[in-house]
């Protein structure tokens, strides 16, 4: 799993179509986690980051952001981010991203029932939903009609 899409599922794990959250407990969190071959840190943490970062990606201040360390440790040939536990690795994709000039690349669906964090890998950065099947096509229809009543 590349970076981006560590951050972008990171970023999803809650879902404002459904009304859920996989950080609502301990065992979510803790599944999530062990699906993607990492080691749960402490869930309130987790939770914390997430909101975050999402935040950040809306393009808003994250007013009472913690201070935030990504261990770097040394290795052939440069250096490795990131450390034990699935908080390390999260830290680790967003300053990759940054690092790289790719954050921006990250977004929110601006469909109100969607929300849901994505990738843009295209060319020029356009991309605005997150599935232009669902979303897009009902935000086009949604314009179409005011349009033409």
């Amino acid at each position: 799993m590349d970076t981006s899409e560590l951050l972008v599922d990171f970023l999803n794990t809650v879902d404002l179509e459904t009304g859920t959250d996989q950080l609502d407990d301990d065992a979510g969190w803790t599944r999530w986690c062990t699906r993607r071959g990492l080691v749960a840190g402490p869930r309130t943490r987790a939770r914390q980051l997430r909101d975050g970062l999402r935040t950040l990606v809306a393009g808003e201040q994250w007013a009472d952001a913690p201070t935030l360390t990504v261990p770097v440790h040394p290795a052939a040939g440069g250096v490795l981010l990131g450390g034990s536990d699935a908080l390390d690795a999260v830290l680790a994709a967003a300053t990759t991203l940054t690092a790289t000039g790719c954050w921006s690349r990250l977004k929110l669906c601006p469909a109100d029932d969607c929300l849901e964090a994505f990738y843009d890998r295209s060319r020029n950065r356009s991309r605005i939903w997150c599935d232009m099947a669902g979303c897009g096509n009902r935000a086009k229809l949604r314009s179409y009609r005011t349009r033409h009543a």
